[in-house]
Order: C-alpha cells, then structure tokens, then sequence
C-alpha cells in the first residue's frame, strides 16, 4: 500500500499515516539516518539475512520496480 498524500502545509519531516482510517501525523526523529527512515537499512538488513540462510530469492518484484522507473523516465523524457 502507498502512504497517504500529505496536505501540503504539512512538513516532509512529519509523515502522514493512515491506521484504523484515521490519518495520524507522526514525527520522525533528529537523529535517525536516512537509510533507515527511507527502509534501505531495512531492506539491506533483510537481504543479508536470506544470504546467510541461503534463501534463494525472487528477483521478479524488483524486476517489476525497475520496468516501472523506466516507464516513468521514458514518459517524462516524452
């Protein structure tokens, strides 16, 4: 699911979330690097994890990403 779109007053640093169908305004702290507020620690974190584990993983949902960045380029290059 995509987040909800944010009015815009409202500032970048304070997400807009929707649980229970309530919109809530959460702020995210000083001092939390980029990385994890953007989920790539996460998802580094998640990868590394299925290596050690010797997962074999599914590349067709980036695969599915990348097709749909690339459309989006070719679009705004139109």
């Amino acid at each position: 699911m995509f987040p909800a779109a944010q009015p815009s007053w409202l500032s970048p640093r304070l997400p807009v979330l929707v649980g229970r169908g309530q919109p809530t305004v959460r702020r995210r702290g000083d001092w939390v690097p980029v990385a994890r507020q953007r989920g790539i620690e996460q998802i580094v974190v998640g990868f590394l994890d299925a290596v050690r584990a010797g997962k074999t993983l599914d590349a067709h949902d980036a695969l599915r990403t990348h097709e749909l960045c690339e459309l989006i380029v070719q679009r705004v290059g139109e």
